[in-house]
């Protein structure tokens, strides 16, 4: 039997699992080890699973001693899953992992790599069962926040999760422009809300501005109706001092007939008036000729 069956070295960051008479021993590290192999044994490593590798399905069966402990990589097949609205797409994920304990690994779970696409196939299609295709396709890091209940599952087969991804989201090109289209309608639908509501606002803003013009031209209006009556009051005023004065001024060489001049003077106007704003007309029997109405009226209050 050569030499090199008994001893061995095993390198860093790799494990053997030893069984003697077909039971286990311990965990080779990494070092130098010898081993009788008339009744000790380096118990086999064997997956059969399924991969990608440059977007082809690869088969890959191996039955290996040594156990690696570095952070390893699964590509799964892409896989169905149907959407809460009921519509199927695939999922390609990546999966990766590194072995924390190898005699759970060998004696808890077998062909982990397998059982663990398995796994990931019902939790992820749970998860999908409950999303939505839009939701799925434009937030896909969703369905890699399962990592945590992955671990738990798996948290007996001496494996800690790394990173769960989804690689790719794909669906029917008709399903793809359906949810286009859709995507195109709600933003036309947002577009057009902005602008009725840019326009609305347009609106309001000129009403107001219109208003404030409007309040501005009644104001200004009123101020001016306000100057005039106080201008022509002011007139009245000068004109009653004005008819005032010129009686001051008769009274020194007309003595009482002054005022009587002024009244008889005013009450003529006053007739004058009325005659041109009604329809009737005032007769007087000595004439209409102002001077004799006047010497009419002045005698009356000799």
């Amino acid at each position: 039997m050569s030499r090199s069956i008994c001893c061995f070295v095993v390198h860093e960051k790799t494990v053997i699992v030893k069984e003697t008479c077909g039971q286990f021993k311990e965990l080779l590290m990494p070092g130098s080890h010898f081993i009788c192999p008339l009744v000790s044994a380096k118990r086999p490593y064997s997956y059969d699973y399924f991969t990608f590798d440059d977007d082809k399905m690869k088969r890959i069966k191996k039955s290996e001693k040594i156990i690696s402990l570095q952070q390893q990589s699964v590509e799964f097949p892409r896989f169905e899953v149907i959407t809460r609205d009921n519509i199927q797409c695939y999922i390609d994920l990546t999966i990766n992992y590194k072995v924390i304990n190898a005699h759970d690994l060998v004696y808890n779970v077998k062909n982990m790599p397998y059982m663990l696409s398995l796994l990931v196939n019902a939790i992820v299609r749970s998860q999908c069962g409950e999303m939505d295709l839009d939701n799925i396709i434009e937030d896909p890091q969703q369905i890699s926040r399962l990592i945590g209940e992955l671990q738990e599952y798996v948290k007996d087969w001496g494996i800690n999760i790394e990173l769960f991804k989804v690689q790719k989201v794909e669906a029917k090109e008709r399903l793809k422009e359906k949810l286009q289209l859709t995507k195109n309608a709600m933003y036309n639908c947002e577009s057009s809300v902005r602008t009725k509501k840019t326009e609305q606002q347009s609106i309001i803003m000129k009403a107001a501005a219109s208003r404030d013009q409007m309040i501005k031209q009644a104001e200004g209006k009123s101020q001016s109706i306000i100057l005039t009556q106080e201008g022509e009051a002011q007139a009245i005023k000068n004109r009653g001092q004005a008819h005032a004065n010129a009686i001051d001024s008769l009274v020194p060489g007309m003595g009482n007939r002054a005022a009587a001049f002024t009244l008889a003077d005013k009450t003529c106007d006053l007739i004058n008036i009325i005659n041109k704003q009604t329809k009737s007309q005032i007769m007087y029997t000595h004439g209409v000729d102002k001077a004799e109405v006047m010497k009419c009226i002045i005698g009356g209050y000799q």
